[in-house]
This record gives C-alpha cells, sequence and structure tokens, in this order.
C-alpha cells in the first residue's frame, strides 16, 4: 500500500511540468526538460539516491586498487619510474559523485580517471 502511494505520488510530482506547458501552446519549447521547480527538485532528489549507491561502491573500488593492486603498481614502477603512479591515479581518479549535469547529460560519468 506504501509502495504504491509513493508510486502515484512520484508520478504526479515528475508530471507537474506537464501540465503548465500545455497552456502555452505557440509558444517556443524551453531549452531543458527539468526547467520546472519540482522537476529541478525531482532531478536533484534522483541524484542524491544515485550517489548514495554510487560512491560506497567507487570507494570500494579505489580501496581495492591501492591496497590488492599496489604492489602490482610497485612492481611496474621497477620497470618504468612514472608507470606506477599513473596508473594508480588513473585507477584512483574520476568522479565519487553523481550531479545533475550527469543526469541531464550535460557531463560524462567517469568511474575511471584516464584520459
Amino acid at each position: 500500500m506504501k509502495r504504491g502511494f509513493l508510486t502515484v505520488l512520484a508520478a504526479f510530482l515528475l508530471l507537474i511540468p506537464l501540465a503548465g506547458r500545455a497552456d502555452q501552446k505557440g509558444a517556443p519549447a524551453p531549452p531543458g526538460p527539468f526547467l520546472a521547480p519540482v522537476g529541478a527538485t525531482a532531478l536533484g532528489v534522483v541524484a542524491f539516491v544515485s550517489t548514495a549507491g554510487y560512491a560506497p561502491l567507487k570507494i570500494a573500488f579505489s580501496l581495492f586498487t591501492l591496497t590488492v593492486l599496489g604492489p602490482v603498481n610497485l612492481g611496474l614502477a621497477a620497470a618504468d619510474v612514472d608507470l606506477g603512479p599513473m596508473a594508480t591515479r588513473c585507477l584512483v581518479a574520476g568522479d565519487y559523485v553523481i550531479t545533475t549535469d550527469h543526469l541531464a547529460g550535460k557531463d560524462q560519468l567517469r568511474f575511471v580517471g584516464c584520459r
């Protein structure tokens, strides 16, 4: 019962901006789909919930990289002095937070920091 109510409430809040657009027949379309305050708020909530799931995975991957692959990088550093720190920086760097720009497609989400 509670889950169904929350689903209907979320759908209602996401569809509110469409009712406002229906009155503007002939007006030019806005540049982005989330200009309404409710849509922007919903996008922010989705970004927060996504980060809550994504950040622990990214932190766990970075810790794995530093602890397990760290000795491998030290071995690589024996062959080439610049390769070990560069490989570590590549695997540990990247985005730790999902922003609204990532969700809107304005920015690309990078799990690894290599370019």
